[in-house]
């Protein structure tokens, strides 16, 4: 198979289960490094979904070597080194969750993978929660490898962190000096690969070689360390990530999540001298509570139906400690899917009656979600929305889901960018734009949206990728008014596309924006008023 523009060149040729390593394009600054088991597949095998393995911090694709092969047998792997790290490009800017799920849809596209399941351990376990909440239609299913925690609570409220990180240096510590380099006026370095394989051993499982060498480089004047645009982009990740609160509830694909039982202390604690044993197990026992409540009881509270297991006796890197194991799990939650996907072939839809407000979720085909105010991605640049769930009165899903049922005989869909909004939100709105050509005045009508009967959508093809449109979203000039000159043809015949589609189904076009819509009886229905 011919995969372009990714130039792949054999890595290793000497081992029988050595991957193809190679490069993704995805900007004219930015290409990530990919590693490629897709030609161990067995003969007869790889009708499942592919796997797209997705790393933790500081960690390239090669750390996958052991478990890759376990899985290729049978399904076709690859595993992805994000920005900042092993051979990918490291600039400066894009370590925040958005741009690494654009980084992942582009990497995709370029591997011609339509719908994959992921599987990502650590830190990756955000990239999943957010690719799927938004690009559902190209997830198959969701394995979280120690993964789904709430690292934002992790940032703010884990009690015992602060005496894990102590507790490991005091054991560091206990290591023979001349493994150490000690440059004046820097922190001690590893003098060799060796060296550093023997400090990780202290805390980690061990490694794939070909990972200690990715991971590290020779620094000058000796010793081994990480770059410093490693550094950099490690860095840029975690604060990326202790912005974001993983949401687990839009998302209505199958997911495995398998949690390590032992505490981070626990390979360490040998080292530890005896009279810090007490103050090591304490803090053991505080993170053993906080971990969870942000992961398995935090994820079981959101997903009821998600697959959990906890293995008392793994770490961290549970995939490196048990490989086979590990394989085994995935494998058997990849042959589930089948079913589950059978079913979900042929989804009932939305049935409803009455005037309700019904959640867009259960429309058939599911439109993407995209909601501007549940994000910072918006003309007011703050979050006005506290969940990403969309809304609208149950005529008016009923017509959209018509329309989404008419797209999709064409190879298209919807794409949600707002619907059902609280009126304290579009307050907030008029008071920042006053202008009733974009923004009704609560004080005069009250507006549309809040009455759950309007909606702002866009066009997407079967991989969720947006048809070209005359602007973006809430774009307040003329080149957004229906029917604008000047724009440029394929851009207008699209917006037309869209307009026909609403209209066939008994919505009307807004005459200054061409994504907003509203049902033809909106003024007959009253302003929602929230619950008690």
């Amino acid at each position: 198979m011919t995969i372009a523009p990714l130039v792949l060149a054999l890595a290793g040729a000497a081992r029988a289960a050595a991957p193809m390593v190679g490069r993704v394009e995805l900007s004219n600054t930015v290409n990530l490094e990919v590693r490629d088991w897709r030609s161990l597949l067995q003969n007869g095998a790889g009708s499942g979904p592919p796997l797209v393995l997705l790393t933790g911090l500081g960690n390239t694709a090669a750390v996958y070597d052991d478990l890759a092969p376990l899985l290729a047998r049978r399904l076709p792997v690859v595993a992805l080194t994000r920005r900042g790290f092993g051979g990918s490009s490291a600039p400066a800017t894009g370590y925040d969750v958005p741009t690494r799920v654009d980084d992942l849809r582009l990497s995709l596209d370029r591997l011609g993978l339509e719908r994959v399941v992921l599987v990502g351990h650590s830190l990756a376990g955000d990239e999943l929660t957010a690719f799927a909440g938004r690009y559902p239609q190209r997830v198959a299913g969701l394995v979280y490898l120690d993964a789904a925690l709430n690292r934002f609570a992790m940032s703010r409220s884990n009690p015992a962190q602060a005496c894990m990180e102590a507790l490991r240096e005091e054991a560091v510590a206990t290591l023979p000096r001349e493994l150490f380099l000690r440059p004046a006026g820097a922190e001690p370095r590893p003098r060799s690969h060796e060296a550093l394989a023997r400090l990780m051993a202290m805390v980690l499982p061990p490694m794939p070689q070909a990972e200690l060498y990715a991971s590290t480089a020779w620094i000058p004047g000796g010793g081994v360390d990480t770059s410093t645009s490693t550094k950099r982009a490690a860095e840029g990740l975690t604060q990326g990530t202790e912005r974001y609160r993983p949401d687990y509830r839009p998302l209505r694909m199958p997911l495995l999540a398998l949690y390590a039982g032992q505490s981070p202390l626990d390979r360490v604690r040998p080292k530890i001298p005896a009279a810090q044993q007490r103050q090591a197990r304490a803090c053991a026992q505080a993170n053993a509570r906080w971990f969870q409540g942000a992961g398995p009881d935090d994820l079981r509270a959101q997903r009821p139906d998600a697959t959990i297991a906890i293995w008392p006796d793994a770490s961290h890197h549970l995939f490196l400690e048990h490989p086979q194991r590990t394989a085994t799990a995935i494998q058997n939650f990849v042959n589930a899917l089948a079913g589950a996907q059978a079913k979900a072939s042929t989804p009932s839809g939305l049935q409803c009656s009455g005037l309700d407000l019904v959640s867009l979720l259960q429309l058939a085909p599911r439109p993407l979600l995209e909601l501007r105010y549940a994000s910072p991605y918006n003309f007011l640049g703050t979050t006005l929305y506290p969940s990403v769930e969309a809304q609208l009165r149950c005529p008016v899903a009923m017509a959209l889901q018509q329309v989404q049922q008419d797209l999709a005989r064409e190879g298209l869909g919807l794409k949600i960018w707002d619907a059902y909004r609280p009126l304290a939100v579009q307050q907030q709105m008029w008071d920042a734009i006053r202008d009733p050509r974009y923004v009704s005045d609560p004080a005069v009508n009250a507006g549309r949206h809040t009455r759950g009967t309007a909606v702002d959508v866009t066009l997407v093809d079967r991989r969720g990728r947006e048809l070209p449109m005359p602007t973006d979203f809430d774009d307040f000039s003329e080149a957004a008014h229906q029917d604008a000159p000047g724009i440029s043809p394929d851009r207008a015949a699209n917006a037309r596309r869209l307009r026909q589609a609403m209209e066939r189904r008994g919505f009307r076009a807004f005459a200054t924006e061409w994504w907003h819509f509203d049902w033809k009886d909106w003024e007959s229905l009253p302003v929602v008023t929230p619950g008690p």
